[in-house]
């Protein structure tokens, strides 16, 4: 006779203080969202896990969306789709491509924002788009309210730059009893934006480019790659070298660059093929900037 398998314990709160009473209570649960990370290159289903779960799907705080004339912000259960929805001209074109990115429409509807940046296993889709643009999330957790002061009624919260969520090994640190809530995007113009992802042996690669002008002088330029092996790749030196250049760039001046970046792959142990998609990456983007177009425009 087959041995039975325990199911997991399920909670289901209502209300952010109490997911963040039940996490205090229980943190070894798993924080269960759209659950499409979770599905995704496993076997079988749901009903394999072990422990406790913490089902968030039915807390209206966490799907709230707002916008102000300096940020968007999203609520961390926010569906993918619901985000693209809202349009290229409140969402940034970048993170638009991005969130387009994500597997067909079913996929979408289920993803959820926050659930894409606390993704360890793979590359997060977003969080490089996320860095460029000094997003920030919101950290809280239960905070047991021994004062009769209000305004430590409630739970802790800290907001902290996106990359600062993850260590230099790429794993997400997030303090005991911390859930991501809220993400906050500013509201900056470019002139210039691109995001590709890019399939290949043994891993994919994400580009993410930002780049602003004023008459033909690079103001300001920001360039991040996303690789299985390293979640976050950006050069500052690279960059400063940059601003301040004069477009179009040089043949002999993108081919010094492209191989700065190929130099920045190498000593990071990439593979000869992604160090090479990366190079090209960003010689193509700086080419694009160089010609003769309508500012605002995204390059694919």
């Amino acid at each position: 006779m087959a041995k039975l398998n325990r199911p997991p314990v399920i909670y289901s709160p209502t209300s952010l203080q109490d997911l963040l009473k039940i996490y205090h209570l229980n943190p070894d649960s798993l924080i269960y969202a759209g659950g499409t990370g979770l599905l995704s290159g496993t076997e079988g289903d749901i009903f394999q896990l072990r422990g406790s779960v913490i089902n968030i799907a039915g807390i209206e705080e966490l799907k709230k969306i707002s916008r102000t004339d300096r940020y968007l912000e999203l609520g961390a259960s926010v569906p993918v789709s619901r985000v693209i929805d809202l349009g290229k001209s409140i969402v940034p074109e970048a993170l638009y491509r991005a969130l387009k990115h994500m597997g067909p429409p079913q996929i979408r509807n289920m993803a959820t924002i926050g659930g894409n940046i606390c993704r360890q296993a793979v590359v997060m889709d977003i969080f490089p788009v996320l860095h460029l643009l000094d997003s920030q999330v919101e950290l809280r957790r239960f905070r047991e309210n021994r004062s009769p002061r209000r305004f430590l009624k409630g739970s802790g919260s800290r907001w902290t730059p996106v990359s600062r969520l993850i260590n230099s090994e790429g794993k997400i640190t997030m303090e005991p009893g911390e859930i991501l809530t809220r993400i906050r995007i500013p509201g900056e113009n470019w002139t210039f934006e691109s995001y590709r992802k890019i399939e290949g042996p043994g891993t994919p690669l994400i580009f993410t480019a930002m780049a602003r002008m004023d008459k033909h002088i690079l103001t300001d330029i920001r360039i991040c790659f996303s690789t299985v092996r390293e979640k976050l790749m950006r050069s500052r030196d690279i960059e400063a070298e940059m601003i301040g250049h004069r477009v179009p760039f040089s043949s002999r001046e993108l081919t010094l660059l492209g191989g700065k970046i190929g130099s920045y792959f190498q000593n990071a142990g990439e593979s000869s093929f992604t160090t090479a998609r990366a190079s090209a990456l960003t010689i193509q983007f700086l080419e694009k900037i160089s010609e003769p177009v309508d500012e605002g425009l995204h390059f694919q």
